[in-house]
């Protein structure tokens, strides 16, 4: 199951602005599709999701727009944060603040 799945039930999400995704073991979080419903997303904390290669895909990523922080831990298989590294991503976040 996949969050785009919990959408599907109708659950409103568009005035969402921080999501905590902790210890949920699900291979992907959203549909390779965008969904503009998570357009007002503004933090989102991913913990413990083992079963996660990567976080977001470029075509998601593009209704993410108001993403400002991203905190990833302990997520022992994923690869990388976007499905296919684009240097557009970066334009993408335009508000995300990067932190080393």
């Amino acid at each position: 199951m996949t969050l785009s799945t919990c959408v599907t039930w109708q659950v409103e999400v568009s005035m969402l602005e921080r999501m905590v995704l902790s210890s949920i073991q699900i291979d992907k979080i959203w549909s390779d599709q965008p969904l503009e419903c998570f357009q007002n997303l503004i933090h989102m904390d991913v913990n413990d999701c083992t079963s996660l290669t990567y976080l977001i895909s470029f075509s998601m990523a593009k209704s993410l727009r108001n993403l400002q922080s991203l905190f990833v831990s302990e997520c022992v298989k994923m690869r990388y944060v976007f499905s296919q590294e684009k240097d557009e991503v970066r334009w993408f976040f335009g508000l995300l603040k990067v932190e080393r």
